[in-house]
């Protein structure tokens, strides 16, 4: 299942629902952000992802 999201106000809950679906399918997650990939948004999405079965899911970054 791939999802593209934002870092925005809502984007905990948003990626909280969108493990849910994750879940409920038994799907591989992959979250797609456009953008640079730097440690304060890997650390922010590492806080988001708290408690989930990480082997579930990665970040893609696509960099500008």
């Amino acid at each position: 299942m791939l999802s593209g999201f934002a870092f925005m106000p809502t984007h905990e809950v948003n990626i909280l629902e969108i493990i849910r679906l994750a879940h409920f399918f038994k799907a591989r997650l992959e979250l797609l952000q456009i953008g640079e990939k730097t440690t304060s948004k890997e650390q922010r999405i590492k806080e988001s992802r708290t408690g989930v079965n990480t082997k579930m899911w990665k970040s893609i970054f696509t960099g500008h």
